[in-house]
């Protein structure tokens, strides 16, 4: 019995002692090897069930601590979530209505993972998130380890450092020159939905802001919309994103892509980013793009293996942040626009005079125009491109939200479909009212829950060319097309079919597109 009860003790120890404290995600790959040899050990020296007692004492500490001990255990939260992140798994990719729902049955901040909280408090985006907060970013921007995109730099000397090599790109200069290139993609587009007049919206949008993704940050495109078919990238790049909508913990993320064959597209689609970025590197532009503010440290050497993964997971932050974040966003101002014919109007009569006699538009002159930006705001707010959680992580001390301490070490976020669609945030949270960003100020309760570009030192840098992008675009095409719902067509699947995979998908939308006199 003595044996036992000191392996029970060594279990119980590696938990308090050990597993309790600091990150071990970056691990599990070597925890499992240890595991299954031990486990093999143990068992061809008959001496299993010394490995199950220690197994046995290791998680019930764990169980006992997170149910009863932990520093979370006094705030409301499915009991499932208090004992493991496994439960966070969405096979139906519905994370987004799931917080949702959980904040309605629960309240403001509830728990979803043993050290988790989402926070619906508007108070708690600039806490979370603001330039002056303390917390860093989680270990879900492990979940590629060791390939570290800017946006899954976690130290913030490393992201500062990394992104002031991305700024360049992003300047006003940059920006401005970058708005031809996108008109030429536009025209393309035009030509299509006027040849077609009925179409799937949801897919010629997304070839659409595929196009000008590769052009603004590889120096050309994919020929999406000439030929009308998805890209081979397309298919990995969204087969991709399924995964990552899954929201496995990082641990389990990890492990599962040194799995032969579970993640192929995965690893098939960074090869793709990969290969783009290295075309791009032997291509003399004359004008520059995205690729060659990331390029530019070179001075034309070769990276070393350091720099290459760094480069080879920018490229892969280009390819999804600069495609279907925009496209999303104009998805849906389509869908409500024409669901709300009167905003239809009003958004024409406001953009008309700026157009010229062909019929484009000059994205200086619509920058400032108040049911213009009102229109995207609101679509940003209900159908934000990154519905759910932007992990961080709360410093030693904590924080405090609303008068309640948050504890050091845990993470915490704010989930933005779920505040766009909260009257903690705002009055009358499901209706379409581009005006209460301008003309009904008492619609917003606090601006502070509004951050569809996030905010402080991880916002995304590249928002001034999304903005440009989706006001010049959809000028455009309200003032060629009259639009509305194709026959049969009522917007239902639109929503209801919606997947939150890190990124928002919307489903399919039918929509009819008649050239204006």
């Amino acid at each position: 019995m003595a044996p036992y009860i000191l392996i029970a003790i060594a279990g119980i120890l590696s938990h308090v002692l050990y597993f309790r404290h600091g990150e071990h995600h970056i691990y599990s790959r070597i925890y499992l090897v240890l595991l299954v040899v031990s486990t093999t050990v143990a068992t061809v020296f008959s001496h299993y069930s010394y490995m199950l007692v220690y197994l046995a004492s290791l998680y019930t500490s764990i169980l006992v601590y997170r149910l009863l001990l932990h520093p979370l255990h006094s705030f409301p939260g499915p009991l499932l979530a208090r004992v493991s992140n496994l439960w966070f798994i969405f096979p139906n990719r519905k994370a987004h209505l799931t917080l949702q729902n959980l904040h309605s049955q629960y309240g403001p901040i509830v728990r979803t993972g043993p050290s988790d909280l989402s926070i619906l408090y508007p108070s708690a985006v600039p806490a979370i998130y603001g330039s002056q907060s303390p917390c860093t970013k989680s270990t879900w921007y492990d979940s590629t380890y060791p390939s570290r995109p800017l946006q899954h730099c976690r130290d913030i000397k490393e992201h500062n450092a990394r992104r002031r090599t991305w700024s360049p790109a992003f300047s006003d200069k940059m920006v401005r020159g970058y708005e031809q290139r996108i008109k030429t993609y536009q025209q393309q587009l035009i030509a299509q939905l006027t040849t077609l007049q009925t179409v799937d919206v949801r897919k010629w949008i997304y070839l659409y802001s595929f196009d000008v993704m590769g052009d603004l940050s590889f120096g050309r495109g994919f020929d999406c919309l000439t030929t009308g078919r998805e890209h081979p990238a397309i298919t990995l790049l969204n087969a991709t994103m399924n995964q990552v909508g899954l929201f496995f913990p990082p641990w389990l993320h990890l492990i599962l892509l040194r799995i032969p064959g579970v993640a192929r597209d995965w690893w098939r689609f960074l090869a793709f980013c990969s290969e783009r970025l290295q075309a791009r590197m032997r291509m003399d532009v004359q004008i520059p793009d995205i690729s060659a503010s990331l390029l530019a440290p070179l001075k034309g050497r070769e990276p070393t293996a350091a720099e290459k993964l760094n480069l080879d997971g920018d490229a892969r932050l280009i390819v999804v942040a600069g495609s279907d974040t925009t496209a999303v966003t104009l998805c849906a101002i389509l869908y409500e626009l024409v669901r709300h014919p009167e905003e239809m109007r009003r958004l024409r009569e406001e953009v008309e005079p700026f157009v010229d006699d062909v019929g484009e538009v000059r994205g200086a002159d619509v920058t400032l125009l108040e049911h213009l930006n009102g229109v995207i705001n609101e679509a940003l707010r209900m159908y934000p491109a990154v519905p759910g959680a932007l992990w961080r992580k709360t410093p030693a001390e904590g924080i405090w939200v609303e008068g309640v301490h948050i504890p050091g070490e845990m993470t915490v976020y704010c989930p933005q479909y779920a505040m766009g669609r909260s009257e903690l945030c705002y009055a009358r949270p499901d209706e379409f009212i581009p005006e209460r960003w301008y003309k009904y100020p008492d619609l917003i309760k606090d601006r502070s829950a509004f951050a569809p570009f996030t905010l402080g030192p991880y916002n995304c840098i590249g928002r001034p060319v999304a903005l440009l992008n989706l006001r010049t675009t959809l000028v455009k095409l309200i003032t060629t097309f009259d639009v509305g719902f194709a026959p049969g067509e009522d917007g239902w699947a639109f929503v209801q079919q919606a997947q939150d995979n890190f990124v928002l998908y919307m489903g399919p939308l039918h929509l009819t597109f008649t050239r204006r006199r």
